[in-house]
């Protein structure tokens, strides 16, 4: 266990620079832009019905923490989601493999440590800052609107619990997510791996190509359908959004807020628990078999290289 900590460790201090680039400065440059920007230019209109004191800082708050928390979890995951090809046969190219083989560490725990790292633990650090950084911007763009005194009127028992609701979601769906998507993922490592700069143009002929041979001459889709269902069950995942049950957050106008806020907590948990039913399927047990065959070919590739 001590040696798959250190390297773990050893992701972290390879890529931390440009993981926390990545994951602060936006934040940083929207600061800057609320504190100094134009504060006469904010106002909130519902149906023509400017928000009253009460509601406008919640809603500032509520924004800020939406947008850039997502925007930063966007970046981060966009960022290891194309690093992903490139990582498995990273330490040939740097030719530090003669290094790590001689620490007695196995060929699976030094591939798994990196996509544990990597598409696991990088984006929940992304959601954990960006999360802190948009509560900083949120507040700072209360005070620029209403004043620093504002910030006592704020209903903070239904701002925490929103909150905390909002993290365990994302939490939640991040790591789901990453699950539904891991096959692909894993698959353009494979591909990367064992065919270099070729891996990932080979690997697009070959789903296009299958896809299209099977659906032509045979009639049959299921590698599109495959593909779709990944697609949509892994973004399904992060926000679950059933139209049936209700239409989600809706208002109408600055007496809804505090309302809507109150029942935010609830139809988070709702989507979660929605979520969650998404992966008592076959689909979602044949893509951790096919994840773990992926997984098998890159510690074979990387043990028969050296």
């Amino acid at each position: 266990m001590h040696k798959f900590q250190t390297l773990m460790q050893r992701e972290w201090m390879q890529h931390q620079r440009g993981w926390l680039l990545m994951m602060l400065l936006p934040p940083a440059l929207i600061f800057l832009i609320v504190l100094f920007g134009p504060a006469d230019s904010m106002s909130v209109v519902f149906d023509g019905q400017r928000a009253d004191a009460t509601s406008v800082p919640v809603l500032l708050l509520l924004t800020s923490t939406v947008v850039v928390t997502f925007m930063v979890l966007c970046i981060s995951w966009i960022a290891v989601t194309f690093q992903a090809p490139g990582q498995a046969r990273r330490d040939h190219q740097d030719r530090s493999i003669e290094f790590w083989l001689s620490l007695p560490v196995s060929h699976s725990a030094s591939i798994g440590a990196m996509v544990l790292v990597q598409l696991f633990a990088v984006p929940l650090l992304a959601l954990a800052l960006g999360w802190f950084g948009s509560q900083i911007i949120g507040l700072a763009a209360v005070a620029r609107y209403d004043g620093a005194s504002a910030w006592f009127s704020l209903p903070w028992g239904a701002l925490l619990a929103a909150n905390l609701a909002l993290l365990a979601r994302l939490g939640l769906g991040i790591v789901l997510a990453t699950l539904w998507f891991l096959p692909l993922l894993l698959l353009s490592m494979v591909a990367s791996a064992w065919l270099r700069r070729w891996g990932m143009p080979a690997l697009i002929a070959a789903v296009v190509g299958s896809g299209l041979v099977l659906k032509q001459l045979y009639g049959v889709n299921w590698v599109f359908d495959t593909l779709g269902g990944l697609m949509s069950y892994g973004s399904r995942a992060l926000l679950h959004i059933d139209r049936s049950k209700g239409p989600g957050i809706v208002i109408h106008g600055p007496e809804d807020v505090l309302p809507q806020l109150a029942r935010l907590p609830v139809m988070l948990m709702n989507d979660g628990l929605a979520a969650l039913r998404d992966c008592a399927q076959p689909l979602f047990l044949g893509a951790l078999l096919f994840s773990a065959c992926c997984f098998a070919l890159l510690v074979l590739r990387r043990r028969r290289v050296t």
